[in-house]
């Protein structure tokens, strides 16, 4: 009986340990994936930039990603009304660190009810019905 005690504590010593650990981890696969997005969305505003009259979605071959590049989300980018637009699916914490990594822009959040959340002004920054609600979007107006 007492074995059986002294391993379950020692399993539960072990649980305790490991959780650092995993909350490690988890920050660093979010940060890749706020990276992956930073660079998936410079790549589709050089693209617009040397395609100004360019209107809907940017297929995936009209960008020049580094051939090393391993997405780890399936990004989608698209050109409507003078914006743009680059989003796809994140959990809450990928959200986060990408908007840690620019800095707590106010052109990226969640699409939610076809608006930008958060947003830390009065005006709601509109997200059009092609992105789905709960995806990570970039959104911005196109000189």
């Amino acid at each position: 009986m007492r074995v059986l005690a002294v391993l379950g504590l020692l399993l539960g010593l072990l649980l305790i340990i490991q959780r650092p650990h995993d909350a490690v981890h988890e920050d660093a696969d979010a940060q890749a994936v706020a990276v992956d997005f930073g660079l998936f969305r410079n790549e589709v505003f050089r693209f617009v930039a040397a395609n100004r009259d360019y209107t809907g979605e940017i297929p995936l071959a009209a960008l020049s990603l580094p051939e090393s590049r391993r997405p780890l989300r399936d990004w989608q980018a698209r050109v409507e009304g003078g914006f743009c637009y680059v989003y796809g699916e994140a959990s809450a914490e990928e959200m986060e660190a990408a908007r840690q990594a620019f800095r707590g822009s106010l052109a990226i959040g969640m699409a939610e009810n076809g608006r930008l959340i958060p947003v830390l002004t009065t005006t709601p920054i509109p997200v059009p019905a092609f992105v789905p609600n709960g995806n990570l979007v970039s959104v911005t107006e196109m000189p």
